[in-house]
């Protein structure tokens, strides 16, 4: 009975992840052999609402070759990125109910100073929109598929909205049109999935599962009841639904780096199951500027993998040779943001990105413009968020990290040469420390600037401070297939000076192309026949 539960969850995340691609709707997805797609669909024509994309397809569940419809959800990450560009909103304003015809005429009425059951705005503005499709694609299972068994899934951003589609599918409700929701829903399975709801809708929700008004529902975490490796479910002050199950026998990476601990890839390999296995491309980086150094970013990329570990695991062993580099400090509250190397010679700082859904909200979709201290044109801006975590205040609110971090730079990096780095939001954070130090003049020299799959964070009028500055000294690395750096081009941020495209292709490849693991790994000068292939998990060192 486990294993073939196992096996189900196996085959659930590979369609959860399908669901995800950026190329879904034009190329489709790639199945589990004997699968088959029936329909694809996608929301995004109905406006600015964070767009939903889906495909219902069937195939075999085990080896006797029972068959079963899934329906797989989705956002992408550039879709949710793109479309939220003001940040992670004050609770009491960011949460609402559902439509009636979705939780049903059966929903508990609510007695004030009572709160009726509601879940965050984004994820029911975006259901709504997309229910009209979802329900239509039931056209497609109405005569040979009607009785067999039926799964919704989702992974990530797309897991709220499949929760969500599981109770508008629930016993007792029809469709817009009038439509019967499937005959033989199954359990439900979603992966990486953030909490999103008051208590009031979890409490809801979990109750209709208990009375059997709607079938079980698993949010599948990349953790155990004492080891966490994906961060991205956290949400603070807000429930997750259906009943968390844990992987057992969970091991960390190596690399522990949140874009790879919530990918597909991991979570099937923890789940047992197999990925694909890619051509191996060499890491090829055409017409490099002069000063550029392949070992120096590859250095720099395990600086910032370990500012990520001292982030989601402080208290566990560093794994990662790092010599001659060791430990400075740590800069943060609670969390750590940034980090000081240093070496005989050498300072590097090394900014992390942001690691679980509340971060990524607050930080990354926090796409206003802001001014910076530093520079007194007013023209000049830069990334809201961005600016954000360099200016978090820390200790109390007696300091922020940026002048945390000047103060520890005035002590030691006068004499060595200094290095910043950063991945995610922290290649925005570190290039727009880098400009700060240039312009400033604290008594220090930024010697180069790496940045690894850095999102966008600049105007055109900084863009011009950055690159009459430090520019020449910066070196912009991004995978050609990592869209998450540039989705928000369209809001007026631009690309930086020295803008280094890195092609190549791992053994294993994880869907988004933006984990540092990928950086990592490709740019691995040493070991030329392993640089390719992905990193081997090893057992938990805590």
């Amino acid at each position: 009975m486990k294993d073939s539960v196992a096996s189900l969850q196996v085959l659930m995340v590979q369609l959860a992840s399908q669901a995800a691609l950026p190329t879904l709707i034009k190329s489709g997805p790639q199945l589990p052999n004997g699968w088959v797609t029936l329909t694809i669909f996608t929301s995004k024509a109905l406006g600015t609402v964070t767009p939903v994309q889906g495909f219902l397809s069937v195939g075999p569940v085990n080896e006797d070759g029972d068959l079963a419809v899934t329906l797989s959800l989705g956002i992408t990450w550039s879709a949710y990125y793109k479309n939220n560009v003001t940040g992670f909103p004050v609770p009491e304003n960011d949460l609402k109910p559902l439509p009636l015809r979705i939780i049903g005429k059966n929903a508990p009425p609510t007695v004030p100073p009572a709160k009726p059951p509601m879940v965050l705005t984004v994820f029911a503005n975006a259901y709504s929109n997309v229910q009209n499709f979802i329900w239509d694609s039931l056209t497609f299972i109405e005569e040979e598929y009607n009785d067999i068994p039926f799964y919704i899934t989702g992974m990530g951003p797309g897991a709220p909205i499949a929760q969500i589609c599981s109770l508008d599918f629930k016993n007792g409700n029809i469709g817009p049109k009038k439509q019967d929701p499937p005959a033989q829903l199954a359990e439900g399975y979603t992966f990486s999935t953030p909490a999103f709801t008051n208590v009031e809708f979890q409490t809801f929700y979990n109750s209709l599962i208990t009375k059997k008004t709607m079938p079980a529902q698993y949010a599948v975490c990349a953790a155990t009841p004492s080891i966490r490796a994906d961060f991205f479910p956290l949400n603070d002050g807000y429930f997750a639904l259906g009943a968390i199950q844990y992987i057992r026998g969970l091991t960390l990476p190596q690399y522990d780096v949140p874009w790879w601990n919530r990918s597909d890839v991991y979570y099937l390999k923890q789940l047992g199951g197999e990925p694909k296995k890619n051509l191996i491309i060499p890491v090829l980086i055409s017409n490099p500027p002069a000063f550029f150094s392949q070992n120096m970013a590859f250095v720099l990329s395990l600086l910032t993998a370990v500012t990520y570990q001292l982030a989601q695991h402080p208290e566990s062993i560093i794994k990662i040779n790092i010599t001659p580099y060791t430990l400075y400090k740590i800069i943060g509250d609670g969390t750590t943001f940034a980090a000081i190397f240093q070496s005989p010679d050498s300072v590097v700082v090394a900014f992390r990105g942001t690691v679980n859904f509340k971060e990524y909200y607050t930080y990354n979709c926090q796409s206003t413009f802001a001014s910076v201290n530093f520079i007194k044109d007013s023209a000049a801006a830069v990334h809201a968020g961005t600016a954000a975590i360099y200016n978090l205040p820390i200790n109390n609110a007696s300091t922020t990290v940026a002048a945390a971090l000047i103060a520890e730079l005035k002590i030691i990096a006068p004499n060595k040469k200094l290095y910043l780095a950063g991945h995610d939001i922290g290649g925005a954070v570190a290039s727009l420390a880098a400009t700060d130090y240039a312009i400033s003049k604290y008594g220090f020299n930024v010697t180069a600037l790496y940045t690894f799959g850095s999102t966008l964070f600049s105007n055109i009028t900084f863009k011009e401070y950055f690159e009459n500055n430090i520019g020449p000294n910066s070196y912009q690395l991004l995978r050609l297939k990592d869209t998450s750096p540039n989705a928000i081009v369209t809001l007026g941020y631009l690309s930086l000076m020295n803008p280094i495209t890195v092609n190549g292709q791992l053994e294993t490849e994880e869907a988004t192309y933006h984990s540092l693991e990928g950086y990592i790994n490709l740019l691995n000068p040493y070991e030329s026949s392993q640089s390719a292939k992905d990193t081997n998990s090893t057992p938990t060192e805590l």
